[in-house]
C-alpha cells in the first residue's frame, strides 16, 4: 500500500470556503492532475503548489501530467471519506524519456494547489522500461471522521 501524504493548504482551501473542491464531480474545468517530480521531499504544510516544483522531462512516453478519470469521494463502511479514480494508463519506455521522478503529486489543474503527494524510496523513470501506476483498491485518500 502506498501512504500518500494529504497537503494541508488544499485542505484549509477546502474548508475555509477559499476554494471548495467536489473530488467526485469537478467543474468548471478543474481536474485533479498527477504529476511527476524530480523532489524526494515535498513538505506537505509548506509547498502547496504544483507549479513550483520541477516537473521531470516529457517526452513520447510522457507528455506531461495527466487528467485522473473517473474520480469518486464517498464514505466507506466505517464512515471515513475516500478519494478514488482509476489508475492511469501506463507511462511507455522511452529512450529519450527521465530516469529522475522522485516524487508523484495529484493536483488541481485550475490553480495548482496540491492534494497529495508520494515519494518513492529512489528515482525512477521509463528509460528502460514502462511505469504502472496502480492507486490502492480501497481508494487513493482516506480521512478519517
Amino acid at each position: 500500500m502506498v501512504n500518500w501524504v494529504a497537503h494541508s493548504k488544499i485542505q484549509e482551501r477546502h474548508y475555509d470556503g477559499t476554494a471548495a473542491l467536489d473530488l467526485d464531480d469537478t467543474v468548471g474545468g478543474t481536474t485533479i492532475n498527477l504529476g511527476i517530480v524530480t523532489e524526494s521531499t515535498i513538505n506537505p504544510d509548506t509547498n502547496s503548489l504544483y507549479s513550483g516544483l520541477t516537473a521531470v522531462a516529457t517526452a513520447t512516453g510522457w507528455t506531461g501530467p495527466v487528467a485522473l478519470a473517473n474520480l469518486s469521494c464517498a464514505l466507506d463502511g466505517s464512515n471515513d471519506l475516500v478519494f478514488d479514480a482509476d489508475d492511469p494508463t501506463q507511462i511507455a519506455q522511452d529512450a529519450s524519456g527521465f530516469s529522475n521522478g522522485r516524487s508523484v503529486v495529484l493536483y488541481r489543474s485550475d490553480d495548482s494547489h496540491i492534494l497529495a503527494s508520494y515519494t518513492h524510496p529512489q528515482a525512477f523513470g521509463n528509460v528502460n522500461g514502462p511505469i504502472n501506476i496502480s492507486f490502492d483498491a480501497n481508494g487513493i485518500l482516506k480521512v478519517t471522521i
